[in-house]
């Protein structure tokens, strides 16, 4: 998408934004808490940072899951500390909304039935 497909007083910023690669753009939009996934476009990234367009919607019962994963690292930190190596290291609440929904599902059940059932708890807990 070009420049000109953006509101006139966004353009400029969108201008600026296209000098970045896309990983660049990712970097900008999770350091400004948007919700955007890896796998979205260029011009997706730009228009989400400039606010030209909302973060499309994802899954809400896959959110609910990153919310128990991460309800789940948080609980169990020390233990799983050394042994995280996706964004959920941060543990930050909303660390597994950077993983795209597929990856999230092979979290939950790939680590065991014990696991799944102690991630399933905090999926059914309010937050």
């Amino acid at each position: 998408m070009s420049s000109s497909k953006v509101s006139p007083e966004n353009r400029e910023y969108y201008e600026l934004f296209d000098r970045c690669n896309r990983s660049e753009l990712y970097q900008i939009a999770r350091k400004a808490n948007l919700r955007v996934q890896p796998e979205y476009s260029k011009d997706a990234l730009i228009r989400a940072i400039i606010s030209e367009d909302e973060c499309p919607e994802k899954n809400p019962s896959v959110d609910e899951w990153r919310r128990a994963i991460m309800r789940f690292l948080i609980d169990h930190r020390k233990v799983l500390e050394t042994q995280i190596s996706c964004p959920a290291r941060s543990f930050e609440e909303d660390a597994c909304f950077a993983c795209i929904d597929m990856q999230v599902m092979h979290c939950v059940t790939s680590n065991g039935t014990e696991n799944f059932k102690l991630i399933e708890l905090k999926k059914n807990r309010n937050p």
